[in-house]
């Protein structure tokens, strides 16, 4: 009869949310990084609601019912940097159930899953390098179109005809084709030839502007 009594008590004692002690465990991570795992640590199936503020960052879980009614679970997180306090309050904790050491367990868990503050801003740090470099390849295309157009708007297009026709056509003293031909000249003065078997040499000395468009035609006059 003694110990029945005693039982009774203790359970009594144990089911008292004023005499129910909370337990206190710290992590090696910020309080936003704890309360994710939290948030994910108290989804269903395993609880049967979940009231948190993420403000206040605590709340209310309910972990099941007993006789003598519904029990639940008070958490509240403090801390600040790269540590953070888990305190969870309750009934039954120790007895029929172990219902603290259960969200101990999952939080654990759940923070085990999730990638630390570290690795999550390295993984940006690499994505915004990649960004960057990708930014960087592309502006360089850019300015090199750029380049290659504004270097093609300053040369001068020469068109040059013969007659005969097909004669060789020599820039600076160098072959560039047979008549008709279009020459694409830098802006300056150039040496401009015109040859054919049998007649004489056609020459001249143009100054090319940028962008110019000249239409030439060497006659050519027969050797004596």
């Amino acid at each position: 009869m003694k110990q029945a009594f005693f039982v009774l008590v203790v359970v009594a004692l144990a089911a008292n949310p004023a005499l129910a002690k909370p337990k206190e465990k710290t992590y090696p991570a910020s309080c936003d990084q704890v309360w994710a795992a939290v948030k994910t640590a108290t989804e269903p199936p395993h609880y049967n609601f979940a009231q948190l503020d993420d403000a206040q960052q605590k709340g209310t879980i309910s972990t099941g019912n007993t006789m003598s009614g519904k029990r639940y679970l008070d958490i509240t997180l403090s801390g600040a940097g790269s540590t953070c306090t888990v305190a969870i309050g309750g009934n039954f904790s120790g007895l029929a159930h172990n219902d603290k050491g259960d969200l101990f367990k999952r939080i654990e868990q759940a923070l085990a899953e999730t990638p630390s503050e570290s690795a999550a801003k390295s993984k940006e740090s690499v994505s915004l390098d990649v960004t960057k470099e990708s930014q960087a390849r592309s502006e360089q295309q850019v300015k090199g179109k750029a380049e290659i157009q504004e270097s093609a708007a300053e040369v001068g297009a020469i068109v040059i005809n013969s007659v005969p026709d097909g004669a060789d056509v020599y820039v600076d003293g160098g072959f560039v084709g047979d008549a008709s031909t279009t020459l694409k000249l830098a802006p300056g003065k150039h040496a401009i030839r015109v040859a054919f078997k049998g007649y004489k040499d056609w020459n001249r000395e143009l100054s090319v502007l940028p962008s110019s468009d000249v239409k030439l035609t060497a006659r050519l006059d027969k050797q004596d």
